[in-house]
């Protein structure tokens, strides 16, 4: 195989992960930002709930009941709000899209590249020392990134592979 064939197959190569990767962290952005909210509406509307029903009960005749359930309730907010902030999930979600960000910068990059050395304006030594220099931030970029559960990865690689459009 030949250097410019060698050269096309690694562009290419690297084209495609870095858009699968960016799209794998994104998914995981978004996954997380709603695992956030979702943890934050629940305890939120359950010390709302139970705030004002403890209000609203102090005038009224007091059941049996009544002081267990606002417990159990309290509990379960505490325990939401406990998980909220133990899991970080906001944090998280803010990596996994500077991350995505990250990736796709890498993805533009080489995708002038390409189009840089397919147009003949760089040649094999200058398309070699450009794409060390990508391999560089990739390396940062990957051990900078947090990590993607499969099942991310595996949508965007299968996004990608049902791209018609073309990455």
């Amino acid at each position: 195989m030949g250097t410019h064939q060698s050269i096309e197959n690694h562009l290419t190569h690297l084209r495609l992960r870095t858009h699968r990767k960016a799209r794998a962290h994104y998914l995981a952005s978004k996954s997380l930002s709603r695992k956030n909210i979702w943890f934050g509406a629940c305890v939120i509307l359950i010390s709302a709930f139970v705030g004002s029903s403890v209000v609203t009960d102090l005038s009224k005749s007091v059941t049996y009941l009544t002081p267990q359930v606002f417990g159990i309730l309290s509990l379960i907010a505490a325990i939401l709000s406990s998980f909220q902030t133990f899991f970080g999930f906001s944090k998280l979600s803010e990596k996994h899209q500077g991350a995505a960000s990250q990736y796709s910068s890498l993805y533009r990059s080489l995708s002038l590249l390409n189009t840089k050395y397919f147009s003949g304006e760089y040649e094999n030594k200058t398309i070699l020392t450009q794409l060390d220099e990508i391999q560089k931030t990739w390396n940062t970029v990957e051990h900078e990134a947090p990590d993607v559960p499969d099942s991310f990865y595996d949508k965007a690689k299968n996004e990608q592979l049902s791209d018609d459009e073309g990455v």
